[in-house]
């Protein structure tokens, strides 16, 4: 298992962020997803669009996800799921957060 999937695995049982290979999701788990900490989990959209609005990389990702044709709530799961993992990136490396690392940044 490589150190990015370690990581992954660690982040995604908390939040809740299963995932399957392309049609293979048992028909009970199609839809919202009930794994992990369900406090948690819907506690996560609100801080993700104040995230969305002032942090330039979440932003351009937000963005960039919509244009494409992604529904916004889908969106902003997505940017969820980044943000959880921008966090634990910082305590991991123990580095503070930089928004000039992101690849596409909202100008």
């Amino acid at each position: 298992m490589t150190a990015r999937r370690a990581a992954e695995a660690l982040v995604r049982g908390p939040v809740g962020s299963v995932r399957f290979p392309e049609g293979a999701a048992p028909a009970e788990q199609e839809g919202r997803d009930t794994a992990g900490h369900a406090r948690l989990r819907e506690t996560q959209p609100r801080p993700t669009l104040t995230a969305v609005r002032f942090n330039p990389l979440l932003k351009g990702f937000f963005e960039r996800l919509v244009t494409s044709g992604k529904p916004k709530m889908q969106a902003v799961g997505a940017c969820t799921r980044k943000r959880v993992m921008i966090a634990y990136g910082v305590l991991k490396n123990r580095s503070p957060f930089d928004s000039t690392r992101g690849v596409k940044m909202a100008p």
